[in-house]
């Protein structure tokens, strides 16, 4: 096989994988947690965006970003195997 295929390939699974993990323990957040992280982190919208998507002031985002980082950075630790 290329090298440059397998390696893609092999990116590809592990991309896969790590995405997957992510799913699942933002599952676990609270449903205003996963949307506030979703808006700003995957979909890339500023604080001000997100609070207009969401109907919530722009400090009220931080705070929720703040909050849902917290935790899942708990979430996380507790999985750091999982993950490394």
């Amino acid at each position: 096989m290329d090298p440059a295929v397998e390696s893609n390939t092999e990116y590809q699974v592990v991309y896969n994988e790590r995405a997957a993990a992510i799913s699942r323990v933002l599952a676990q957040l609270e449903p205003i947690h996963q949307q506030v992280l979703t808006l700003r982190f995957i979909n890339g919208l500023s604080h001000a965006e997100t609070a207009q998507v969401i109907g919530r002031m722009e400090g009220t985002i931080r705070v929720l970003q703040h909050r849902a980082l917290v935790a899942l950075r708990t979430l996380l630790d507790g999985k750091v195997g999982d993950y490394e």
